[in-house]
């Protein structure tokens, strides 16, 4: 017989989101299904990504994942686990709950990583549209200027000119 197959979808195209995998990779790790857990984490790596350091950032903590996979099941398929002593027997056992919990942890560390570059992409976005909006601003003030120096600025002068003249001859016809 071989292996027991677990699906999160059932569709190889699905894209699996760090909580499916969380839990389908654990629960594969659970039953045995050490292939399945492997290539659920070979999909995650491979799978488009909105984020241009995604793969990059990845490889590594998917391929410590998978290392700690295979320890499991080299550690549950150990050769003559029954003629060892008990001890012999509870140590094994508690390296494969070690190496399960580091497969947790990695995953953990995988969803941080996830978190960090949607930051950085929030982050750079704001950084764009911050830079459109002084732009904006700037091109705003640029043509408001530019029309106060062309068509407005000399019927300001004729203006301001012509309040000064009735000043003065207000002021010299009230001394007069």
């Amino acid at each position: 017989m071989g292996e027991p197959q677990i699906t999160p979808s059932g569709d190889p195209s699905h894209i699996l989101d760090i909580e499916e995998l969380r839990s389908e990779v654990l629960n594969a790790v659970a039953i045995d299904a050490f292939d399945q857990a492997i290539e659920l984490l070979h999909r995650f790596l491979n799978q488009p990504s909105d984020y241009p350091q995604y793969r990059n950032r990845m490889a590594r903590l998917v391929g410590h994942a998978i290392d700690l996979v295979n320890a499991i099941r080299a550690k549950k398929s150990f050769p003559g686990m029954t003629s060892l002593t008990r001890s012999k027997q509870q140590e094994i056992g508690e390296k494969i709950k070690d190496h399960f919990n580091e497969l947790q942890a990695a995953i953990n560390k995988m969803e941080r990583v996830i978190d960090q570059m949607r930051r950085e992409d929030v982050r750079s976005t704001v950084w764009i549209i911050r830079a459109m909006i002084y732009a904006s601003g700037v091109i705003v003030i640029v043509a408001f200027l530019k029309e106060v120096m062309g068509g407005l600025w000399g019927a300001f002068e004729t203006v301001v000119g012509n309040s000064l003249d009735k000043g003065i001859d207000w002021i010299i016809s009230y001394f007069r």
